[in-house]
């Protein structure tokens, strides 16, 4: 159930194998305690559940891809990289001076403001109580529709005071920042105080606006978080709707046991390493706030989250999942019916549970109404539209997400790969420079870079010169990517050790998919030309595909990826057979990210059963759609080089050179 959200491809334009993670669980294989949930970036599409992006999708991981050159093939994997979602470390280049890149949007005519985390003057432990504040008076003025709210993923990275506020304001495009102090004391008669010490500094002339101290009981947290939010609202001259005002005003529980669960469930949820374990921990933390207060809405909001992810993740993927995340957001609802997280739960409930893309957008509109500075918003939207195929509509949703988050270079790939279904090679280009210079420390974007110079002028020497500085990991999705990086610059050699010395017999690349080693050297073995080895290697993965399409019957990458190593053994009516019924699975209508890679992989197991009109129909649907598939790549994939000859096929290429 791994298809990913977040993300799209950085195929070019080639089917096998199937992804690792995403579109390929196969039979489990032992999983490590601590396996993250996303190899990607807890920043690339909006973690649902936290506030921090967490970019990930049910859909599946990005595809790898086979640079073609003299004895060059090229191979690229719809979804491979999904899990190499960007992670979003602080970066110290100004964004404006990242060469190769586009500046951050442009402030809008509202008035900007950053939330600085608040400095945790306390113990150690309490630096959660610390997070929570900021991210508490954060969500409080996001809600005010006059104000523009940049996200607490690009506000973390500037913790710690190393930049100027004249800095903060050009990276950002901020007109204001709010910083503070918090100290939480408790005595020894079990008596707890917090101090905390607010100011807004305006950035044109870094003058204070405002500041203050407040020395309450922790009883008064809530009423100090909507004064200071009030204080700030004041200060800025920006008038409050009716809901708004409620919303600023607003004491979520009156459980202060509760309330430090579910500070404490924030935490863990978004933090950047983000693993099983840490996610679970965070899930039972929203559990047992609820638990203590059956009220607290924004509780039930997050628990529900939880739970959808859960589902869509491969977590947990049985029913009864989902209905407790129905039943969680219904609950936040009924509780407060303007709880904007409440509708962006219950709009995940639909698109995650039922791939409802209509009821979805309809609880994601009313979320963006109710907090329309929460950056989660737009890029669940995005989401959505992407799936329906719309991606003019994707990639303004993510441009509006980045204005809020402009330190994200996860979003940054977001837009790239909007903009390379698009075909809008040039502009995908910028943003994959832009993600890398934000993120240099991750490899989803290098990859998808090189990709997209490939498909787009058929570039190897500027395609392999992207992948040279892309660094290397020791991780499954590092040694994926490395292993298909290699064979796609034709060192067949390199890449087939790099693959026998992986310490693991499957790419466990996320939480729940697992892929067999053996399917990936069947596919580098056919490439080589080494039949015999090629049908060893495919008859050792086939156990395992049977397996997941047995256990997973109405998961169309079952289908897929059997139906790739039956064609892979020339047992052709049978693989025709699965590919028809992947494509049933999963068509174009219902999915416009995996929907085309499911064709794809039809059109290779019909070429190979030498069936090359039934193979032509299927790359003619594909050149027709926003996809990877480009004329570039058609001419000089040596994946169709048995189409060639083809008179549809040449004429396919004319119509789109």
């Amino acid at each position: 159930r791994l298809r990913r959200d977040t993300g799209s491809d950085h195929s070019v334009a080639t089917a096998e194998p199937p992804p690792p993670s995403g579109p390929m669980p196969m039979a489990p294989a032992p999983q490590p305690a601590a396996t993250p949930i996303s190899s990607g970036s807890v920043s690339a599409v909006s973690s649902p559940s936290t506030g921090s992006v967490v970019v990930v999708e049910k859909g599946g991981g990005k595809a790898p891809w086979w640079v073609a050159g003299i004895a060059v093939v090229g191979l690229i994997l719809l979804a491979a990289l999904w899990i190499l979602r960007p992670r979003q470390p602080a970066v110290e280049t100004p964004t404006a001076a990242l060469p190769g890149t586009v500046a951050p949007p442009a402030a809008p005519a509202r008035k900007m403001i950053v939330v600085l985390p608040f400095q945790n003057m306390g113990n150690a432990e309490d630096e959660f109580f610390a997070a929570g504040m900021t991210e508490e008076i954060t969500s409080r003025l996001a809600a005010v529709s006059g104000l523009g709210v940049i996200s607490r993923n690009s506000a973390a990275q500037y913790a710690g005071g190393q930049k100027t506020i004249s800095q903060i304001g050009d990276e950002l495009g901020v007109d204001y920042v709010l910083s503070g102090t918090v100290r939480w004391a408790r005595d020894t008669e079990g008596a707890s105080r917090v101090r905390i010490t607010p100011q807004l500094i305006g950035v044109a002339d870094d003058t204070q606006l405002w500041s203050n101290t407040y020395d309450r009981v922790i009883d008064d947290i809530f009423e100090v978080q909507s004064d200071i939010a009030g204080q700030v609202i004041g200060q800025l001259d920006i008038a409050l709707l009716g809901t708004e005002r409620k919303t600023l005003e607003a004491k979520p529980t009156d459980n202060l046991e509760a309330y430090q669960l579910y500070l404490k469930g924030l935490d863990y949820s978004r933090r950047p390493d983000l693993t099983q374990r840490q996610f679970r921990v965070s899930t039972d933390m929203f559990q047992r706030a609820v638990e203590l207060d059956p009220e607290f809405a924004q509780a039930h909001a997050l628990l529900s989250l939880g739970h959808s992810r859960s589902y869509w993740f491969g977590i947990d993927t049985t029913d009864k999942r989902m209905m407790q995340a129905r039943a969680a957001a219904d609950r936040a609802l009924r509780l407060d019916p303007n709880l904007g997280e409440g509708h962006l739960a219950l709009g995940y409930v639909h698109y995650y549970g039922a791939r409802d893309y209509e009821r979805a957008l309809e609880e994601f509109r009313q979320a963006e109404r109710l907090s329309p500075g929460n950056v989660d918003v737009p890029a669940a939207m995005g989401f959505i539209y992407r799936r329906q195929g719309k991606f003019e509509e994707a990639a303004a949703s993510f441009m509006k997400a980045m204005e809020l988050d402009p330190r994200n270079g996860g979003m940054a790939d977001e837009i790239a790969q909007a903009n390379t279904y698009l075909r809008r090679h040039e502009e995908a280009d910028r943003y994959y420079g832009r993600s890398i210079a934000l993120i240099p420390d991750q490899i989803a974007a290098y990859f998808g870079k090189a990709a997209n110079m490939w498909r787009w002028k058929g570039d190897a020497d500027a395609a392999r010169a992207t992948l040279e500085r892309m660094p290397e990991h020791q991780s499954t999705s590092a040694v994926w990517a490395w292993v298909l990086s290699e064979g796609s610059l034709g060192d067949f050699d390199s890449s087939l050790r790099r693959l026998e010395a992986a310490p693991f017999e499957f790419f466990d690349t996320s939480s729940t998919a697992v892929y067999p080693k053996s399917m990936l050297k069947g596919w580098i073995y056919e490439l080589m030309g080494e039949r015999e080895k090629s049908a060893a290697a495919f008859g050792e993965a086939l156990p395992h595909l049977e397996r997941y399409a047995e256990d997973q019957p109405d998961e169309s990458f079952a289908h897929s990826g059997l139906a790739l190593v039956l064609s892979g053994l020339g047992r052709y009516e049978e693989a025709v057979q699965e590919a028809e019924r992947a494509a049933e699975l999963l068509p174009l209508a219902k999915d416009a990210i995996y929907g085309p890679y499911i064709v794809q992989q039809g059109a290779v197991v019909h070429m190979r059963a030498g069936d090359y009109d039934a193979a032509i129909d299927r790359v003619e649907t594909l050149m027709s759609i926003p996809y990877t598939t480009t004329a570039t790549v058609l001419r000089l994939h040596p994946r169709w080089a048995p189409l060639r000859d083809h008179p549809r096929f040449q004429a396919l290429l004319k119509k789109y050179e």
